[in-house]
């Protein structure tokens, strides 16, 4: 795991200082990768990589990494799980393969195949490589986005970097203004959604997709994998006899692959369904995780200690509990934000768990991301067919007209702001899970907004379907929740967080239930294997080698939160006041809007994820806006 950046450049000027900006982007990504780092400056080109050491430790594998014949280069950030098979499938036996590692593997078929290549790779991963001799950059993203790569470019200059705090070190002398769009939806949706960033002419390399750069011609995007556009068998389903042996065939083959490291390798466990199930995994392949990490909190509503005890002694494990208190909590706010490379609403509890886990010297972890995407724990999977019949109902008789004069009056009633705005017209299904998932209505974001923001956001209904994908009509409603469960918060905001929380610590994050075969697998299963009364993800649980404890199996659902808003309620008031008048001459909202908005949290009239949104966007602003 590691940092990335690059640079082309036309200006001469620019090129004169060209190895003081890949230095300082080096500089600026060392937490990504304090194992070891270099730079590769041509006259026009300039490659930087910072190295965490997981796959082949020993020097061959340091980055930029040249091919033999010095045509060819690349940096690379991830983990390539089934490089070992690629080499004996395409590559000769002769040296021609520059070392032992993935990132040797990538760059020979690179140079042999192109773009091809990349749909062979199981893997998380973000890459820039580049022809030296034609100066063409090909860049890539892995398929669901646990690897982030951002991009800025105009007639003289294409640059790009892990982070966006790198790529502000690579192009320093543009101007960086905030994007109003993003500060828009990110209060509808919690996350800035790619391809925009929280900067004006900024980008995210959206997941599945590659870019090819060549100077002198437009950049061009293709998309090599999306889920929304699967093709899905005959009958839909596999059949259900068969379902839970092929789901342990390929969860167990996923676990298997995101073992191989060459340094020892950890767990995330909270003692519910997902890491319990790779636990048991884990177990079952003769590898018993002695080095699992629980957060814990004093307030028993949250706490998961004792679930997690219970699998670890069930699996022959060991559980390290670490407690989260309100002190320790605010003592590391400030660092929580300083680390922060775009506004999120959520991530702490990334940030936590990797904080704790820092402290025992481990690189490498297992966590249990995409099992509720897989297999159904939110309560979206459980609502969007009846409410999409809600949706259908209030497009037919409510005109959408109308709910633009009640907005200003429904600020305080957002549970039936979010009900009404169901009646804009679209798609039932996306106007449901919207209804489900987003923080606020558009509306009522519209309402927070400053009015200079509020113009020039331009804030509509369009504007944020665009962030959501199209879905297919064969697709039923389990099969529509995961895609856009995959696609817009896990992809924008679970995994963003992830990497960012989990590198800030040094630390790679690995994710066996985002094997691609694993997961095209389940998703292609009609629901009827995967959805059973109010039985939690049924299928996960015939599916591990050796059976959940009883009390486990029979567990509800209780997602990973923080005990924010008793902490909101009794101390961090301060915070969100200071907070706010820390950035009044940005102009973000409608002092008025923010006043009312916290009246009625304090009455529990509001949500308090709301006011959080609004802090953490506060936080961020006055902590990095100025920052370079």
């Amino acid at each position: 795991m590691c940092g990335i950046a690059g640079v082309w450049s036309n200006d001469r000027n620019y090129r004169d200082r060209i190895r003081e900006f890949i230095g300082a982007a080096v500089l600026s990504l060392l937490h990504r990768g304090p194992d070891g780092n270099g730079q590769f400056v041509s006259d026009d080109i300039a490659l930087g990589h910072t190295r965490l050491s997981i796959i082949d430790v020993s020097a061959a594998a340091s980055q930029p990494m040249l091919s033999n014949d010095g045509k060819h280069a690349i940096v690379f950030n991830g983990e390539i799980y089934n490089f070992r098979s690629l080499y004996l499938r395409y590559c000769p036996q002769d040296g021609s393969v520059n070392g032992n590692s993935d990132t040797a593997v990538l760059l020979y078929l690179l140079s042999k195949f192109g773009a091809d290549c990349v749909s062979w790779l199981d893997g998380m991963f973000a890459f820039a490589h580049v022809d030296l001799e034609s100066k063409q950059f090909l860049l890539a993203r892995d398929r669901f986005g646990e690897k982030p790569l951002y991009f800025r470019f105009d007639q003289d200059h294409f640059a790009f970097a892990s982070e966006i705090k790198a790529l502000r070190q690579l192009l320093p002398e543009k101007p960086w203004s905030l994007n109003p769009e993003a500060i828009a939806l990110f209060h509808v949706m919690g996350s800035v959604a790619p391809p925009q960033t929280i900067f004006q002419d900024v980008y995210a390399l959206q997941p599945g997709r590659t870019m090819t750069f060549n100077p002198g011609h437009p950049i061009r995007e293709e998309q090599y994998w999306s889920l929304s556009e699967l093709q899905l068998d005959a009958d839909q389903s596999t059949e259900a006899s068969l379902a839970t042996p092929v789901t342990r065939a390929l969860l167990m083959s996923a676990v298997r692959s995101r073992l191989v490291s060459d340094v020892p390798v950890g767990l995330f466990l909270s003692g519910g369904f997902d890491s319990s199930a790779l636990m048991a995994c884990c177990a079952a392949l003769g590898h018993p995780q002695t080095l699992a990490v629980c957060i814990d909190f004093e307030e028993k509503g949250f706490s998961e200690y004792s679930k997690a005890l219970t699998v670890a002694r069930h699996y022959g494990a060991t559980v390290h509990r670490h407690v989260v208190t309100q002190d320790s909590f605010e003592s590391k706010l400030n660092d929580f934000f300083n680390c922060m490379d775009q506004p999120t609403g959520d991530g702490y509890n990334t940030f936590f768990v990797c904080n704790a886990a820092k402290d025992f010297g481990i690189k490498a972890w297992l966590s249990g991301v995409g099992g509720d995407e897989l297999f159904g724990g939110y309560q979206s999977f459980q609502r969007l067919g009846p409410w999409s019949t809600t949706s259908k109902f209030l497009q037919a008789a409510i005109n959408p007209s109308l709910l633009d004069r009640l907005t200003p009056y429904l600020g305080e009633r957002l549970k039936l702001s979010r009900i009404l705005h169901m009646s804009d017209k679209g798609s039932p299904k996306l106007r449901a899970y919207q209804a489900c998932r987003n923080s606020v209505p558009w509306r009522n974001a519209r309402q927070i907004l400053s009015s200079s923001n509020r113009i020039k956001a331009n804030l509509s209904s369009s504007a944020v379907d665009a962030r959501y994908p199209a879905t297919k009509d064969e697709f039923d409603n389990f099969q529509q929740a995961t895609v856009f469960e995959s696609s817009v918060y896990m992809r924008a905001q679970l995994l963003r967080d992830i990497d960012n929380f989990s590198m800030r610590h040094s630390l790679e994050l690995r994710a066996p239930f985002l094997e691609s075969r694993l997961f095209e697998a389940v998703f292609s299963m009609g629901s009827a294997v995967k959805k059973r009364g109010r039985t939690i993800k049924p299928l996960l649980g015939t599916s591990v080698p050796i059976a959940f404890p009883r009390e486990i199996l029979l567990q509800s659902k209780q997602g990973f939160g923080f005990p924010v808003d008793a902490w909101l309620r009794k101390g961090l008031e301060k915070w969100f006041l200071e907070a706010i008048d820390s950035v009044r001459q940005y102009d973000l909202w409608d002092d008025n809007e923010i006043k009312r908005l916290w009246g009625a949290y304090q009455c529990r009239a509001v949500h308090w994820s709301i006011l959080w949104n609004i802090f953490a966007m506060a936080k961020w602003v006055s902590i990095n806006l100025e920052k370079r």
